[in-house]
């Protein structure tokens, strides 16, 4: 991603940690009542449960591959399509880490998955998805 921070820096959009596993996206400006769009406010790295922040958790299972087992919106912010919209933003940001192989562990992936959902999205990772076997 073109004038992105290098993994493990921060910008207005999100953070990825490769340290913590963790990729962080601000929700502090976005309205509950509205589509998702891009946060024009910075924020910690760190998910301090104050309702700001969704995430994706990953780790490496091998030099090669990342297994992302787990994905975090805050309560208030469920069913309103942040969920979705994390995972769109997170996956390709995830490039950043260079993987060969992202393993999509997490039941809520595994239901975008099969819901064709990610489809779009496949062509353009520089990396293979596939399901835990």
């Amino acid at each position: 991603m073109s004038g992105d921070p290098a993994p493990g820096q921060t910008n207005s959009r999100y953070s990825l940690d490769p340290v913590q596993g963790r990729f962080v996206w601000w929700l502090a400006d976005h309205k509950l009542s509205h589509s998702p769009r891009l946060s024009t406010s910075t924020a910690s790295t760190a998910y301090d449960g104050s309702n700001t922040t969704a995430f994706l958790e990953f780790a490496w299972l091998d030099a090669t591959t990342l297994d992302v087992f787990h994905t975090e919106v805050p309560t208030a912010w469920r069913g309103r399509g942040f969920g979705r919209s994390l995972v769109l933003s997170g996956l390709p940001a995830l490039a950043e880490l260079q993987p060969q192989t992202v393993v999509l562990s997490c039941s809520y992936l595994q239901h975008l998955d099969a819901s064709g959902a990610l489809e779009a999205l496949k062509p353009n990772l520089p990396y293979h998805l596939k399901r835990p076997v």
